[in-house]
Parts: structure tokens; C-alpha cells; sequence
């Protein structure tokens, strides 16, 4: 006879079983739509039948994992009848800068060039931006994903209300800039850059910075925090071909350039201790 503990264990299974089943479901008829979705229900079954490779450790779902599954077997239509304005709206808690940043970066490296901040906000610790483009097709998640991994965000949620209108929460777990170049302690680097704006990564900690530039260079450097939050400008008046700066501990990215003419600096020498 089944005893009470093992008809509680098996009770709590089942709706367990039942409430994650129902989770996936919702998720799946809501990216690719309710009428796909019963079109294509027995072809979808079989995708998903083994429903615990689409969930984390932690019991929530791997909403990668079932975006993958889907694009990979046909089921994820992004392509447009026609060109059709697109919008797409990106959250996470981390500061505007640094989600408007990353985002516009991955988005010209997705090659689209171009597109529209229509919206931005940050509530509770919420940051919220949005864009609109004409495109033919919704942006391909594989890929985004890809780039948002590259760029040290995380996928935690995907959303579609139309076609032509998805959402997309994303976690950060360290940013990285892609065009930031790395400098080390007592190290040396020999920059060149057409645009005369240099990124820099450095150490926890700060240190100071030496650069060399030319005779009409007219410093401008901006310091940043983990988030692309400024901590630190520093603006001269007059020109300095060579320049020397105490960078701020809460620094961990620095933007080098010229104050009035970015174009005067095609090539520097920075040099770092901490």
C-alpha cells in the first residue's frame, strides 16, 4: 500500500511535471506564435519531448536552449513578407550607458547600420532600451546570442508581441568592450586608430597612465566604472605631447582623445603602473 509520503512525493512530481510543462509551452507558443504552434504541435512534441534539457539547474528555463531548438528545426520564422520596421527593446540591471553601448555596438556588428533609439529607462535598477528599424527580418537570436556572450551578457528571457516587435532580458555578468584593448601592469602599448579615440581596459585598483601622442594633442580622458558609469574626466586647455594621469580606483575603462580635434591623434604610446 502506498503510504502517505509517497503519494505526497508523487503528487508534487506530477504537478511539478505539469507546471514546468506548462512554462515551456507558453514559451514556445509565444515566440513562434499560437497558430504555428497548433500547426506544427506533434512536430513540436517530439523536438521537446525530453522537457529537462530545456531547464537550468536552478529550475528555471534555458530559454537559449529552447530558442536554438526551435531556429535550428524551422520553426522560428524571422524573415518579413516585405520590409517592415522592427522593434526591439533590450533589458537588464546594469546602467543605460553600458547596455546602450554594448547594444549599439552589437547591432552595427550584426551589420545593421542603420537604427534608432526610440526609448531609454532605468526603474528599480532596471535598465530599459529600445530601437526601431526598417528591416526584411527580425534579428537572428542565434547569432545575438553569440554576441551578447562575447560581450559578457547572458540571454535570461526572450519575448515576442508581433513579428516585428521582441524584447530581450539579459544578464551581465562582466562587460566586456570589444573595442577595448587590454593593458597590464608596467606594461607598454603602441596604439594607432583612425578615429583618434583609444579604449583602454585596465586593473582593478587604477594606476597611473603615461601617453605620448603629439605637440597638438589636447588631452581628453574619461574614466569609467564596470557599468560605463563616468568616475574620472580629466580636459586640458593647451596642447601636451605628453601626458601623465592618476587614474581613479573605481575605474575600469579609460577613453583617450583629443579635446577639440579626435582626428589630430592617429597614433599613441600609453604606458600603465599600477
Amino acid at each position: 500500500m502506498m503510504t502517505k509520503l509517497h503519494r505526497l512525493i508523487c503528487s508534487v512530481a506530477l504537478v511539478a511535471g505539469v507546471a514546468c510543462a506548462d512554462v515551456l509551452e507558453d514559451k514556445i507558443q509565444e515566440l513562434i506564435g499560437p497558430q504555428s504552434y497548433t500547426q506544427n504541435k506533434n512536430f513540436i512534441n517530439s523536438i521537446f519531448a525530453n522537457q529537462s534539457r530545456f531547464y537550468l539547474s536552478n529550475g528555471a528555463l534555458n530559454v537559449g536552449a529552447v530558442v536554438y531548438a526551435l531556429k535550428n528545426n524551422g520553426l522560428l520564422l524571422l524573415k518579413f513578407p516585405s520590409p517592415m520596421e522592427l522593434s526591439v527593446t533590450f533589458k537588464s540591471k546594469t546602467s543605460v550607458p553600458a547596455l546602450s553601448y554594448t547594444m549599439n555596438a552589437l547591432l552595427s556588428s550584426m551589420g545593421y547600420s542603420y537604427f534608432m533609439l526610440s526609448q531609454a529607462s532605468k526603474v528599480d535598477g532596471l535598465s530599459s532600451i529600445s530601437y526601431s528599424l526598417v528591416t526584411e527580418h527580425a534579428l537572428d537570436p542565434i547569432v545575438l546570442l553569440q554576441e551578447l556572450e562575447k560581450r559578457g551578457f547572458v540571454l535570461q528571457d526572450m519575448g515576442r508581441k508581433a513579428v516585428n516587435d521582441w524584447s530581450y532580458t539579459i544578464q551581465v555578468r562582466d562587460i566586456r568592450l570589444f573595442n577595448a584593448r587590454a593593458i597590464n601592469a608596467s606594461e607598454s602599448l603602441s596604439l594607432r586608430e583612425v578615429s583618434g579615440q583609444y579604449w583602454l581596459s585596465i586593473p582593478k585598483g587604477g594606476g597611473s597612465l603615461k601617453i605620448i601622442a603629439n605637440a597638438k594633442w589636447i588631452p581628453r580622458i574619461v574614466g569609467y566604472d564596470t557599468n560605463l558609469q563616468i568616475v574620472q574626466t580629466i580636459i586640458e586647455q593647451s596642447p601636451r605631447a605628453e601626458f601623465s594621469v592618476r587614474l581613479d580606483s573605481a575605474s575600469a575603462f579609460v577613453m583617450i582623445t583629443d579635446a577639440e580635434n579626435p582626428g589630430a591623434i592617429k597614433q599613441i604610446e600609453v604606458g600603465f603602473k599600477p
